[in-house]
């Protein structure tokens, strides 16, 4: 069965975007088939997170979350503890410019996350043929 043109038209303009998108949620086998979906598809650059603190920019994130969260009693290393879990990092590479988009949720329970513009409208409608089912399988 052919996917309706409406999502072909998505995936189309998906693969014209090349958005970033990190799946922090690399334990989970559906999160790996999506990553290999996208990937396959030319859909997105998808920024794989295995360990948060090995990362250049995990010295930023810290900053970023202690920057964000000081003033409700956030010190510096509970920010880097924040920053070392592979969600939160994402999370905080979408706020640095380094993902124009965060999914998570299928294994922490946190549900679509982060997202910026109508990259994340797009992106996920465009991936309703396959990715989508892949994650909720």
């Amino acid at each position: 069965m052919s996917e309706p043109a409406i999502v072909l038209r998505l995936r189309e303009k998906a693969r014209a975007l090349r958005r970033r998108i990190t799946l922090p949620e690399i334990d989970d086998a559906r999160i790996r088939e999506a990553r290999t979906l996208l990937e396959r598809d030319a859909l997105a650059e998808v920024v794989w997170i295995e360990r948060p603190a090995a990362h250049p920019r995990f010295g930023d994130a810290v900053q970023h979350f202690h920057r964000r969260l000081s003033h409700k009693g956030v010190s510096e290393a509970e920010a880097r503890q924040m920053a070392a879990d592979r969600v939160f990092f994402g999370a905080a590479l979408v706020a640095l410019g380094e993902a124009d988009a965060c999914v998570c949720g299928a294994a922490t329970g946190f549900g679509m996350g982060v997202a910026l513009g109508d990259f994340a409208a797009t992106m996920l409608l465009a991936i309703v043929g396959g990715i989508v089912g892949a994650i909720a399988g």
